[in-house]
């Protein structure tokens, strides 16, 4: 369990397990040094020394962790020593899907999502 945070970051990947278990490790890494605990919802635009690697997208999202059939058993918060974590799912994002984010909100991002059924691997 994460030891300066209250989040723990999931994903699906197909390929370059080890590229994004780096993205991740950013995303805790901006907790961290902003002390600000990111929550489902909420986009992240990666800084540009991710985008060198393979599999990098412009930015994330941040889900719910049932979102995914292969994650649809991981609570969104649990209780680990009196610590309440909180599970979210990384998913990919193109500098479109985050403009759409931006400029028509959450709810028109997930219609986009579900129109061109998005893929939610890394």
């Amino acid at each position: 369990m994460p030891t300066y945070s209250q989040s723990v970051f999931l994903a699906l990947t197909k390929t370059n397990p080890s590229e994004t278990a780096l993205i991740l490790a950013n995303l805790e890494d901006y907790e961290r040094e902003t002390s600000k605990a990111l929550r489902p919802r909420e986009t992240v635009v990666l800084p540009n020394e991710i985008s060198s690697i393979a599999c990098a997208p412009y930015g994330v999202i941040l889900l719910r962790a049932a979102t995914s059939v292969d994650c649809e058993a991981i609570p969104d918060n649990k209780e680990f020593d009196e610590r309440r974590t909180s599970f979210s799912l990384v998913v990919p994002l193109t500098k479109d899907e985050s403009n759409i984010r931006n400029q028509l909100g959450h709810d028109s991002l997930m219609d986009e999502f579900e129109r061109c059924q998005k893929q939610l691997f890394f």
